[in-house]
C-alpha cells in the first residue's frame, strides 16, 4: 500500500492520498500491524511514532518516490 505521510505534535497521520512530495510503501506485514493498532484510511488516520520507528526498524515501511 502507498502512504503519504505528515507528522504531527502527536504521531503521523497516514493517508492513502496526498500531495506530499515523499510516498512511503508498507507492505501485508506492516499493514496488518498499523490495522491492529487502529488505523484505519478515511476513519483513524494517526499512527504513534513508535509504531512508525516499529515498522521502519523492520522493513515493513520502505521510502516509494520522491518528488
Amino acid at each position: 500500500m502507498i502512504l503519504h505521510l505528515v507528522e504531527t505534535q502527536h504521531g503521523f497521520i497516514a493517508t492513502p492520498h496526498g500531495e506530499e512530495p515523499l510516498s512511503w510503501f508498507v507492505d501485508a506485514a506492516g499493514g496488518e500491524l498499523m490495522k491492529n493498532a487502529g488505523w484505519r484510511p478515511f476513519e483513524q488516520p494517526r499512527i504513534s511514532r513508535w509504531l512508525f520507528w516499529k515498522l521502519r526498524a523492520e522493513g515493513h515501511l520502505r521510502v516509494f518516490a520522491r518528488n
